[in-house]
């Protein structure tokens, strides 16, 4: 589980404007659970700055 007490507030601001082709697109797919956690947490990795070394923090 993600602690969000520990995060800092992050300096930069991204703005996504959907399409409007988005509900159609979302209508495709056939997503459980698991696979939308999943996800996003790719597409979030994904989307880190390039510079900034992921590290494993201790529970």
């Amino acid at each position: 589980m993600i602690n969000l007490e520990k995060l800092e507030p992050c300096p930069y601001v991204t703005k996504v404007e959907p399409s409007n082709q988005i509900f159609d697109e979302l209508g495709k797919n056939t997503y459980n659970y698991l696979d939308v956690i999943s996800e996003l947490i790719d597409n979030s990795i994904a989307a880190r700055k390039q510079d900034v070394i992921l590290e494993k923090q201790a529970h």
